[in-house]
Parts: structure tokens; C-alpha cells; sequence
């Protein structure tokens, strides 16, 4: 039987061989078990290294649109500024208009308050020349009632002095 079998010393030392390298082949895959198994691990944390990168792209994203807004606010805050540069620039126009206007106003002013001034002088003028010129009107009556007279007694002196001579 053993020789139908064909065992001899050499196919035994083969099979001895062959079962050495056997044991190598199943040692190394534990290896290979360990490989799989750093594998898997490395994977997963590929993996949560993939999900991270994820993330942390969509809070760029997401931090790129809070910038993109504030830009825009900027952006809003610089044209208020403007609008407030050129509003300011009306007011001070407006407000060198109205000190003019009003120094204008103030002229005019003083130039009634003297014309009123002037008037009311004129006024006392006038009521004082009416009490003069009633005055004369008096005296004038008056001289002329007193020549009135006198020339009725210069005529009646002529008379008396015709009728004597």
C-alpha cells in the first residue's frame, strides 16, 4: 500500500516541505488578517476623514456666504455713507442759505425800524408845523380884523376931514 501510494522518503520530505510551507502560508495570513484588518480600519478613517472634509467643506460654504453678506453690508454701509456725506453737504448749503437769508431778513429789518423812526419824526414834524400854521392862520385873522379896523377909522378920519374943508 505504500507503495501504491507512492510514499518515499522523498515525497515525504516533499510533503514535509510542503506542510512547512503551509504553516509560512497560514502564518502570513494572519498577516494578511492584520493587513485586512489596518485596511478596514485605515478605511474608516478615510472615511471620517471624507465626512470631516464634508463638513469642513460646508462651513466654507457656508462661511463664504456670511462673508458674501457682510460684503454686501459693506458695500450698503459705504452708499449710506455716501447718502449721508452728500446730505450733509445739502444741510451745510441749506444752512449757509438761511444765515444769509436771515442776515437779509435782519437788514430789512433795521431798514423799517429806521424808516418807522424817520416816519414817526416827520409825523411829530407835521403836528407841530399844523400848530404853527394854525398859529399864523390865527394871526393872520387877527391882522386882518385889526386892519379891518383901522382902516374904517383911517376912513372916517378922511371923512371927518373932507366935511371940514
Amino acid at each position: 500500500m505504500l507503495k501504491e501510494a507512492d510514499i518515499t522518503p522523498a515525497n515525504l520530505g516533499r510533503l514535509s516541505e510542503n506542510f512547512r510551507k503551509l504553516g509560512t502560508t497560514v502564518d502570513q495570513m494572519s498577516d494578511i488578517s492584520d493587513v485586512v484588518a489596518a485596511t478596514g480600519d485605515y478605511t474608516q478613517k478615510t472615511k471620517e476623514a471624507s465626512n470631516a472634509l464634508v463638513q469642513m467643506k460646508d462651513a466654507y460654504v457656508g462661511a463664504a456666504g456670511s462673508i458674501h453678506h457682510l460684503n454686501t453690508a459693506a458695500e450698503g454701509t459705504k452708499q449710506f455713507h455716501e447718502q449721508v456725506q452728500v446730505l450733509t453737504k445739502n444741510l451745510s448749503s441749506l444752512n449757509t442759505i438761511y444765515e444769509l437769508e436771515l442776515q437779509d431778513t435782519n437788514n430789512h429789518l433795521k431798514a423799517m425800524n429806521q424808516f418807522y423812526s424817520n416816519l414817526v419824526q416827520a409825523s411829530e414834524a407835521m403836528e407841530g408845523s399844523v400848530g404853527d400854521a394854525k398859529k399864523a392862520h390865527d394871526q393872520i385873522a387877527l391882522l386882518a380884523n385889526n386892519l379891518g379896523r383901522l382902516n374904517q377909522v383911517y376912513g372916517n378920519m378922511l371923512s371927518a376931514m373932507q366935511g371940514r374943508a
